[in-house]
């Protein structure tokens, strides 16, 4: 395990899997959920934060501030675009 995300064994496989689904195919997901088919810079930010909170539980105690602060920036950047788009 790393110093940065703590799970079981049994799990990597499952987890690498969803990880990879929302990664290679978040894009086209969000374009089946709204009207305007336009891709951004603030529908990718959308996506990095969907895999940050799947690792969120797994994160450890020492390493959640890193992560908070990682959800913080690309929260802002998502607000930055979306106002602007």
């Amino acid at each position: 395990s790393s110093d940065f995300i703590d799970f079981n064994d049994d799990e990597l496989a499952d987890i690498v899997s969803i990880l990879r689904l929302i990664n290679t195919f978040w894009v086209s997901f969000h374009q089946t959920q709204t009207i305007v088919n336009e891709v951004n810079d603030s529908v990718f930010y959308q996506g990095v934060l969907k895999i940050l909170v799947i690792l969120r539980p797994y994160t450890k105690i020492q390493a959640m501030s890193e992560l908070n602060q990682a959800r913080d920036v690309y929260q802002q950047k998502y607000q930055k675009k979306s106002e602007t788009a």
